[in-house]
């Protein structure tokens, strides 16, 4: 669910940052339970951090199917894949910068991702790749003619920067079934489970 708060004003180039993140209460079946609840979270904002929008979804599924890593790159996918429906002036927006506290989706989308194509999705190593029904809408969406430039920026999580640790607030809330309203305020929340 998107949440609609500013539009995007500029006469100039302009960057949208999108700020990302998952969380996820039973990561690794720690309770025997076989089944895990995660939540994304993501903040749309400029440059200087005026928020345009947030975004929040919750999933539910056996353990296999909702992980950490797989609520990280759905974190991103779905701040990508929202962009046309919720900015009517998207094509005025030059790049889209997707900030995630996750290695896992930087460094796989910005260093790993061509060699596994490249090897038909395969490790180095000769194991499978992980997720890749998720990292190829991952790498089709941040391709997509529909979207300008987009570009992944690691952020440190956990320390203080307003809008990762906001978007770590609405994923921590969907995991919950807790829903933003207007007068959330984005301080001293507890953590559901981080891992990676």
């Amino acid at each position: 669910m998107t949440r609609p708060i500013a539009p995007i004003t500029s006469s100039r180039s302009l960057v949208l940052h999108a700020w990302v993140d998952g969380a996820i209460k039973n990561n690794g079946n720690k309770d025997g339970s076989g089944i895990a609840i995660g939540g994304v979270g993501g903040v749309y904002a400029t440059a200087d951090g005026e928020v345009l929008a947030d975004l929040q979804e919750r999933f539910k599924g056996t353990t296999a199917e909702v992980t950490n890593n797989r609520m990280e790159l759905l974190a991103a996918i779905l701040a990508l894949e929202s962009l046309p429906g919720l900015f009517d002036n998207l094509d005025e927006v030059d790049v889209v910068s997707v900030h995630s506290d996750s290695a896992y989706v930087v460094n796989g989308i910005n260093k790993h991702i061509g060699a596994w194509i490249d090897r038909n999705w395969h490790t180095r190593a000769g194991a499978p790749v992980k997720n890749q029904d998720l990292w190829e809408r991952l790498d089709a969406i941040s391709g997509s003619n529909a979207l300008p430039s987009v570009e992944f920026v690691k952020t440190s999580g956990h320390k203080g920067i307003e809008l990762n640790e906001r978007a770590d607030i609405l994923a921590t809330q969907a995991v919950r079934g807790e829903w933003l309203d207007d007068d959330f305020e984005f301080e001293g929340e507890e953590e559901v489970e981080e891992e990676e």
